[in-house]
């Protein structure tokens, strides 16, 4: 033996605490559960990755990732308003948080099922607007009045005209602004 080396002690050991040990099966639990919800979901199983997505919820309410698959899943099955509950749900926490990036992706998620959704188009113009893209946020606002042209929301009829007053201001001289110019 080596002078130079010397022989571990029995305090100098490192023995993982129990608790520890809990967290790491916990965790190891859910991303089994998460891995499994995402390779049956591939797999067109969706039965068995909303079962899976139940469970880990069951674990971990809070879950983002588990909340987004499972909004996902929804879209998937075609229902359309368990999904669009689902994502404004998580778009808005995305907006609380300021994280823009998510809230785009989400929103364009379920606006590639439902594309003619109003709020979702409206608040996708907003996140271009907080984001500081005037001319992106015209446009997504421009869709809405669009659509609101061709169906009118009864709950809120002077939407469209808000809208173009937020296309006026943001990005008076956009092509949205001018193309529109004429209805308002």
């Amino acid at each position: 033996m080596r002078a130079d080396k010397k022989t571990p002690l029995k305090a100098d050991k490192k023995v993982p605490s129990r608790g520890h040990k809990r967290g790491v099966i916990g965790y190891s639990k859910k991303s089994a559960l998460l891995e499994d919800a995402i390779t049956q979901m591939n797999a067109g199983k969706y039965g068995r990755s909303s079962a899976a997505l139940k469970e880990l919820l069951a674990l971990d309410p809070s879950n983002m990732e588990a909340r987004r698959l499972f909004a996902t899943l929804h879209l998937r099955l075609g229902s359309l308003l368990p999904a669009r509950q689902a994502f404004e749900s998580l778009a808005n926490e995305a907006l609380e948080r300021q994280d823009y990036w998510l809230a785009e992706s989400l929103l364009r998620e379920y606006l590639a099922a439902g594309p003619r959704c109003v709020p979702f188009i409206e608040k996708l113009g907003s996140v271009y607007q907080e984001k500081g893209d005037a001319l992106a946020a015209s446009e997504e606002f421009a869709k809405a009045i669009d659509i609101l042209i061709e169906d009118p929301d009864p709950d809120r009829p002077a939407l469209a005209t808000q809208l173009y007053a937020k296309i006026r201001e943001l990005a008076p001289a956009s092509p949205p602004a001018f193309r529109l110019a004429s209805l308002f």
